[in-house]
C-alpha cells in the first residue's frame, strides 16, 4: 500500500511553541490513512510559512503548526482519506486495509487554543 498514516496531537506542554524532536505527544486529536498525496496540504501549510516539518523518510516525519491552521481542515474531513472508488478496488484490496482506521475526537480538538501548536505525525505506508 501506498500512502501515509497521518495522526495529530496535543503536546504535553501546552503547545506554547512548535514542537520539536524532543516534544511528547499529549492528547490524540486525529488519525486517517491518506492517499499518496496525503501531505500536499501539509506541504502547503510549510510553504506558507504556517508549519514547519521535520524529516525522517516517513519513519516518521512530523510537523508542527498551530491549532487556527489545522483544526479548520481536520473539522471538515480528513485530507486525502483513503476511501475506496469502486466495488472492484474494494475487493482487490487485502481485507485487512478494509477499514478506515483512527477518527477525530471533537472535544480534543475544541478544547485546543487557537494559538496552541500541534504535533502532526506522518508514517510512510509503502
Amino acid at each position: 500500500m501506498i500512502g501515509w498514516d497521518i495522526s495529530v496531537y496535543r503536546l504535553t506542554d501546552g503547545g506554547q511553541h512548535p514542537a520539536t524532536e524532543k516534544s511528547s505527544k499529549g492528547i490524540w486529536i486525529a488519525s486517517w490513512e491518506a492517499e499518496l498525496e496525503g501531505t500536499d496540504w501539509l506541504e502547503n501549510l510549510v510553504r506558507q510559512g504556517k508549519a514547519f516539518g521535520q524529516f525522517h523518510g516517513g519513519y516518521p516525519d512530523s510537523y508542527t503548526a498551530r491549532a487556527i491552521d489545522i483544526l479548520p481542515v481536520l473539522r471538515s474531513g480528513p485530507p486525502e482519506w483513503r476511501s475506496y472508488t469502486s466495488l472492484q478496488e474494494f475487493l482487490a484490496t487485502p481485507p485487512e486495509y478494509h477499514y478506515w482506521k483512527g477518527g477525530f475526537a471533537a472535544a480534543a480538538a475544541d478544547a485546543c487554543r487557537p494559538d496552541e501548536w500541534l504535533l502532526i505525525e506522518v508514517w510512510d505506508e509503502s
